[in-house]
């Protein structure tokens, strides 16, 4: 076999890829209304196209969690906590969840020590209700890429790329008199302290220098905005935690309305510790062809 042709082949076989990998992560996610699931279950359908980055994207394995026993949390990649405000102590809207959601924080109490054992190095926490208007706002509006869709889901897969369960929190609240935050039972009250406070801001901007975050990816300050009431809630300084997207002009601007673990803040979305990869084995044909090359050097050494 003359030289130029084997090396031919060879370089052409380099050009094949020997699998194909998608990487899907494991998402629980707090159970609400039919309307609530049924949302988040399309939002989940479509996670593993969207990527406004092109720097690739993450598939979904979505399971709902009723809050009345424990799912096993450290089996799972992020724990997802839909915007709530009502739980077994307290909250002016017991039995509806937020704005009618149907998403109670009950079981996030009662199972708050279980959370933390599994919980990993990664927190998103949100003052913004991006499910809300992702679910109820319909479309045109803020439901586009640059608003609550991609907001949620570059959350949910930064979350989910770090080790251990990371946790990824919409809004607790739409008043100063409640909120599982910083609930006794809650596993987020002692770092939090006396932050959040309530707060409603129109206007939210993405941080100094936060544009390339990978929860910030292909999402705009115009996007941030202009929900009706963009955000409920601010954080101030908490140790521990890095604010990316602030509250835009007027009172209370500044401050923190989404903050996130400051230990890996540098981030990635590349599916963490635990990947599942969907391996795409080459075609018969192409084994036959690789297998055919390498008869043919073994005969030309022999001669």
């Amino acid at each position: 076999m003359k030289p130029i042709l084997y090396g031919g082949i060879i370089s052409a076989l380099s050009l094949i890829p020997v699998q194909a990998t998608a990487v899907t992560i494991d998402v629980l996610w707090t159970s609400g209304s039919t309307s609530h699931n049924d949302g988040i279950t399309t939002l989940a359908s479509g996670a593993g196209s969207f990527d406004p980055g092109s720097n690739g994207s993450l598939d979904w394995n979505l399971t709902f969690w009723d809050g009345t026993s424990d799912p096993g949390f450290d089996a799972y990649d992020v724990f997802v906590i839909s915007s709530t405000c009502n739980y077994s102590i307290g909250g002016n809207c017991a039995g509806s969840g937020f704005y009618g959601n149907g998403v109670s924080a009950d079981g996030v109490i009662s199972y708050g020590s279980e959370i933390a054992a599994a919980r990993g190095n990664r927190t998103f926490l949100s003052g913004q209700d991006a499910d809300y208007h992702y679910l109820y706002d319909g479309s045109p509006g803020p439901v586009v890429d640059d608003g609550p869709k991609g907001f949620i889901i570059n959350a949910v897969n930064w979350a989910a790329s770090g080790t251990g369960l990371g946790i990824v929190s919409m809004t607790d609240r739409i008043s100063n008199d409640f909120g599982w935050w910083t609930a006794d039972g809650s596993f987020l009250k002692d770092e939090l302290g006396s932050s959040p406070f309530y707060l409603n801001k129109e206007d939210v901007d993405i941080g100094p220098g936060q544009n390339g975050f990978p929860i910030n990816e292909g999402l705009t300050d115009a996007g941030l905005s202009n929900w009706g009431t963009s955000s409920h809630a601010c954080f101030g300084d908490v140790d521990g935690y890095t604010a990316i997207n602030l509250a835009g002009s007027g009172s209370g601007a500044g401050c923190g309305v989404t903050i996130v673990t400051s230990k890996s803040a540098g981030g990635d979305t590349d599916g963490g510790d635990t990947p599942d990869l969907d391996v795409v084995p080459l075609p018969a044909s192409m084994w036959l062809l690789i297998a055919g090359v390498g008869g043919l050097g073994a005969m030309r050494r022999r001669r």
